[in-house]
């Protein structure tokens, strides 16, 4: 932030020194000895010359120049400040010296004084490139973007290869949500850089490209990138012109005409970055051009969404009885279980006679944006909502049902003060775990929804004879942990209690994070340690345990090839849905090891399917229902073997037909109509 005395560095230069006649040569030898020990870069000598002279010439307007300078660099910022303001009042027009103090009240901290003086510097010599750069930098740090992007753009009309002010202009659009604007300038920078800028994979973007050779050749390498820790998609590749047959998928044509039609429509992803050349004029000029208009565009779609989102709070939905109800859901394909859950969801309401819109990415290539859920949702007019994890009910008429199934902890849950609960909002949690965090957010109600099972997929295909495997399907906690200190310690504390036979109690829990210094939340309830050692040692076991049984141990899911123990059972990963009840069907017994559930979906999923539940006893932590006689418990080793050998008093199966999406979606509907009974009750008296 402040500047190298003695080299030239944008404005600054050394001024000539003229000294008193009263004191002559011996405050002119102070001063040259200053400047000396200043441009080497000896500070400490430098200030002992200077504030000798400063005795012998205490009005010195230059010394007193120099020893401001000698102060910012110091970091002894009141002083410089103080000193600095003293040579602007005797030479108010000098440009340099209101530079020399706005930097001097930058390093203060003082931003606002700093911009006014940048801007008189710039008053007095609109040529000065580094006061101009300057100038931007506070802005940026005022928040003031835009005109951050002003001043920085002067500064590179005056010295187009400052590649400083490239970099600046990107992180001003990255502040305005800008992300092809600002990879832009990106671009710019890297192509300024002066130097050699350390390697670094190339991030794969959407592209816009301004040929189309160039665009297909990228399309037909099939890059794909990373949207989350688990999903990917495959790079789309724009051009201007018409579409052309035998093309990939992902080779996007874009009508220049009506390129703002086009926009406003598309679910598809829109390009992040434009492709060009930045060695060549004409190109950093027409991919300027493009990508300030793909952001014009990104505007419009934000103001039109916003309509809509204001129309949906107006928009009254009508019931009328005996009529079906309109349900909508909404999911991303980015999500590794949501989706599926509100697709089933979907479709139970449309097997009991109501009229469902279910919004989701068709395929890789889309990506549902803002715009796109309010205009479906305005055209649908639903009288229920469902959402999973997210309350979701700002743009929601008060007349609309809003029902939200809580499955994670999110940051809304976290929130310091009540969220904005509506009459008509229902939470509803699939674990215990959640029902505190929703209630300190101001949830009026929380009530238990377990995880469902689709009926049609979940269900029982195979012979009990025809069943050849003991089984394990969920991934392994180990890429959770998050390897603070004293994870380890209460991880081995765990195990060890586990490992000899010993329930884990909740006292003990709260001994641990005691002993290790560890929230009990990090622990237990929201962190990943105890559901890690539950399950990685119940995984263990099985696979241990594999020479003594009459079945094949399989087990799925990500992160199990890594454990020594596992790896050699490990049969990969499986996606959600039809795999999961192949896998099951074939499974005498499966295993469940979760520390604090016992009404899970993936119980749900094995009962239905046909198989034993081998359950970690989790029932002391657990709400109801146990399924006490329909499952098999253990909390040790000795217990897990023996199951094996067992089957439970009564029918798994009952734990299916109870925790199904048809069962769920009907608990909804009565809901709903008992809520509209009562409001017509209490209308008509």
């Amino acid at each position: 932030m402040g500047k190298e005395f003695g080299k030239e560095s944008g404005n600054q230069s050394n001024k000539e020194i003229n000294t008193p006649d009263d004191h002559g040569n011996q405050t002119a030898a102070l001063i040259s000895q200053g400047i000396t020990h200043h441009q080497e870069g000896e500070l400490a000598q430098a200030r002992r010359c200077y504030e000798s002279a400063l005795q012998l010439a205490p009005n010195n307007p230059q010394l007193i120049y120099l020893r401001g300078i000698l102060a910012s660099q110091l970091k002894e910022h009141q002083l410089a400040v103080d000193l600095l303001s003293q040579t602007v009042r005797h030479n108010p027009n000098d440009a340099t010296l209101h530079d020399s103090l706005a930097t001097a009240l930058w390093e203060q901290g003082n931003q606002s004084a700093a911009q006014k003086r940048y801007r008189k510097a710039l008053e007095l010599n609109p040529s000065l490139v580094e006061t101009w750069y300057n100038l931007g930098c506070v802005q940026l740090e005022l928040k003031q973007n835009r005109e951050a992007i002003e001043s920085l753009l002067q500064a590179i009309t005056l010295q187009p290869d400052f590649f400083r002010a490239y970099g600046k202009i990107a992180n001003a659009h990255k502040a305005c949500d800008e992300l092809v604007l600002e990879n832009y300038y990106v671009t710019l920078f890297k192509h300024f850089y002066p130097g050699e800028l350390e390697e670094q994979q190339e991030e794969i973007h959407d592209l816009f490209f301004l040929d189309f050779q160039t665009a297909l050749a990228t399309a037909k390498k099939k890059n794909r990138f990373s949207q989350t820790t688990y999903v990917t998609a495959a790079q789309l590749c724009y051009y201007v012109g018409d579409p052309v047959e035998g093309t990939p998928k992902t080779l996007i044509s874009l009508p220049l005409k009506n390129m703002a039609q086009f926009v406003h429509n598309t679910r598809l992803r829109l390009p992040k970055a434009v492709h060009f050349d930045p060695s060549q004029p004409s190109e950093r000029e027409s991919a300027f051009q493009i990508a300030n208009l793909l952001e014009q565009l990104a505007v419009a779609n934000k103001q039109l969404a916003n309509h809509y989102y204001n129309q949906n709070r107006v928009r009254q939905p009508i019931f009328e009885p005996g009529k079906p109800l309109r349900i909508f859901l909404s999911a991303s394909r980015q999500t590794v279980v949501m989706q599926y859950c509100s697709r089933y969801l979907a479709e139970s309401f449309k097997r009991l006679g109501q009229e469902v819109c279910f919004l989701i990415e068709e395929d890789d290539r889309e990506e549902l944006s803002l715009l796109q859920q309010m205009k479906v949702y305005y055209d649908f007019n639903p009288h229920v909502i469902i959402n999973i994890n997210h309350l979701s009910n700002q743009w929601l008429h008060p007349d609309v049902f809003n029902f939200t199934w809580w499955q994670d902890f999110m940051p809304e849950l976290g929130a310091k003060k009540p969220l904005a609960w509506r009459k008509r909002d229902y939470a509803l949690t699939a674990d215990p775990v959640l029902n505190p965090h929703l209630q300190r957010v101001g949830s009026p109600t929380v009530y238990r929804q377990e995880f469902c099972i689709d009926p049609t997929l979940f269900k029982n295909r195979t012979p009990w004879q025809a069943r050849k495997k003991a089984v394990f399907i969920g991934v392994s906690y180990i890429h959770r942990l998050t390897h603070v200190a004293g994870e380890a310690k209460a991880i081995q504390a765990l195990k060890s209690k586990m490992l000899q036979g010993e329930p884990i109690t909740m006292d003990f829990l709260k001994q641990v994070a005691k002993e290790t210094e560890l929230p009990l939340e990090q622990v237990y309830d929201l962190g990943p340690i105890f559901t890690h050692v539950v399950r990685e040692t119940a995984v263990e076991w099985l696979c241990m345990l594999a020479d003594d049984l009459d079945l094949d141990v399989e087990v799925y899911g990500r992160g199990w090839q890594h454990n020594p123990i596992t790896a050699p059972f490990f049969k990969g990963e499986l996606s959600h849905g039809e795999d999961v009840a192949t896998v099951y069907n074939s499974a005498q017994y499966a295993v469940s090891a979760s520390p604090y559930v016992v009404d899970s979906q993936r119980l749900t999923e094995i009962a239905a399917c046909g198989a034993i539940p081998v359950m970690f006893d989790a029932r002391p932590f657990a709400q109801k229902p146990h399924w006490d006689e329909e499952c098999l418990w253990f909390h040790n080793q000795e217990q897990f073997n023996r199951c094996f050998t067992r089957r439970p008093k009564k029918d798994p199966a009952i734990i299916g037909k109870t925790n199904s999406y048809d069962a769920f979606a009907q608990r909804i509907l009565n809901w709903v109509d008992g809520a509209l009974s009562e409001d017509k009750k209490s209308h008509n008296s």
